[in-house]
């Protein structure tokens, strides 16, 4: 256990080196400091704003883990300033001035709920002594720009796509109610040069793998609406499990009282893709593959059945957009019978669309792929599937976490769809993703793009085991 020290006394500090600005995270139990020994000296010095040492009495504190390569927790009182200390190991004396501010609470009682990862920040002062060499400089600040650097790195992959919870679906999964869209089969006879059509063919795999992804979607919030808990029913869970003595002693999470306005979050991002896809194939696909093939018939009644869910999909986003603004306001059944509405007109189009595009393989006017035509259809596809897929902080995090990786052909193809470099992919899904990282819990694949179990399906059976422990505990 850390031994509480006498505040040291004051020195004039040089003009500070750097300033970093990195998160922390609470934790719901205090813990003793650690370290690696005599490698390492730590101490922490609680005190108020007149120097004044606090009793234990006089501090209610949740506690603080710092995020950085060497753990330190502390206690961190919620109306006062923490003074923690941390020599570098293997540098002569210099040392970094760590202060930890919480923002002030009404009571005590509130400091563990009303502190968290998002309203608390930690900042790092460095302050170097007037006699350290330039070799030893050096290594400072390669010790801060590594510190900083672990600090964000954790920051990012805890917020990300990467840190959620891996469970393969055993209940409900997002391949039902709405059926996905067979991938056409590769015509081998096509596949000669010189011969037309393949490269229709491959766009309307592209297009199916891609419609797939927008039934996922729907599926996922189809199934996830009726087991997601508004803000108030989060917080009475909450209270719930405190009265009745479970929580993070039983194994069992918090409500997030967020997770409303996640979800609806998430949501609203599947009306976006919907909506983008439907607006650059009217707007390209739709005239420029007319042009190609010099056949201005040959998409029928394709724009109808765009107008059969359009009014549904703008009533969907009306009421989205009043829960976005609204999150207490949520509830199940309306949401349902807006998804409802709209299941069918864009489940028969979604599957139409991709067998017309497959059939103009066979059209008189079909370029061959090695042909220049067949280059520019190829480039036309290419620019329009990658226009449908835009918005690097939602709709690409949304569509690449509703890509099933795991689905392929006989000869492995689209287990690498769609096709990027992995490091790309990675930052897209994790990086990208972090950004609103709450959101795309309720995504029905994980960051590699394998099939996972339903977020609020899975806290939903979560609490249902929770409630029959309880019963059988009476």
């Amino acid at each position: 256990m850390p031994r509480v020290m006498e505040a040291p006394p004051p020195f004039s500090l040089p003009k500070p080196l750097v300033v970093v600005v990195v998160p922390a995270c609470q934790q719901s139990r205090p813990t003793s400091l650690s370290g690696d020994g005599a490698n390492r000296a730590a101490a922490v010095n609680t005190q108020d704003k007149t120097g004044n040492q606090l009793s234990s009495r006089q501090t209610h504190h949740p506690t603080v883990h710092l995020r950085a390569p060497f753990p330190v927790p502390l206690s961190l009182p919620s109306r006062h300033v923490v003074h923690l200390s941390i020599s570098f190991p293997r540098l002569p004396r210099p040392f970094a001035q760590l202060f930890v501010a919480a923002p002030p609470v009404a009571t005590p009682q509130l400091a563990a709920r009303s502190i968290d990862t998002h309203r608390l920040v930690v900042i790092a002062v460095v302050a170097v002594r007037h006699h350290v060499s330039a070799d030893d400089m050096s290594r400072v600040w390669l010790s801060v720009l590594a510190a900083t650097a672990a600090f964000w790195g954790t920051a990012v992959v805890k917020r990300s796509p990467y840190s959620y919870e891996v469970t393969p679906p055993v209940r409900q999964w997002a391949d039902h109610p709405m059926k996905l869209v067979p991938v056409p089969a590769t015509q081998p006879e096509l596949q000669q040069p010189g011969v037309k059509g393949d490269v229709l063919i491959t766009a309307a795999q592209h297009m199916a793998l891609l419609h797939n992804a927008l039934i996922r979607g729907y599926n996922s919030i189809f199934l996830q609406a009726p087991h997601v808990l508004a803000p108030g029913e989060a917080a009475a869970a909450n209270n719930d499990n405190s009265d009745s003595g479970s929580g993070s002693g039983s194994g069992s999470a918090e409500e997030d009282e967020n997770e409303a306005a996640h979800f609806v979050g998430y949501a609203r991002t599947w009306v976006k893709f919907l909506q983008n896809h439907h607006d650059d194939e009217e707007e390209v696909l739709f005239p420029e593959l007319a042009a190609i093939l010099k056949d201005e018939t040959l998409w029928g009644d394709m724009k109808k059945e765009h107008e059969s869910f359009l009014e549904d999909l703008r009533a969907l986003d009306t009421h989205l957009a009043h829960l976005s603004a609204n999150a207490s306001a949520y509830s199940p059944g309306p949401l349902l019978q807006h998804l409802s509405a709209l299941r069918a007109p864009l489940e028969q189009h979604l599957h139409h669309e991709v067998t017309l595009l497959a059939s103009l393989a066979t059209h008189p006017s079909a370029p061959a792929r090695d042909s220049f035509a067949g280059a520019v259809a190829g480039e036309t596809l290419m620019n329009w599937g990658k226009n449908s897929v835009s918005g690097t902080f939602d709709v690409v995090p949304f569509f690449l976490l509703n890509v099933d990786r795991t689905v392929a052909d006989d000869e492995g193809r689209w287990a690498n769809w769609p096709p990027m470099p992995e490091p790309v992919r990675w930052g897209l899904v994790n990086g990208a993703g972090a950004v609103r990282g709450g959101w795309w819990r309720f995504a029905s694949c994980d960051a590699k793009g394998r099939p996972r179990e339903l977020h609020a399906v899975r806290r939903a059976a979560e609490r249902r085991r929770r409630e029959q422990e309880g019963k059988a505990e009476l």
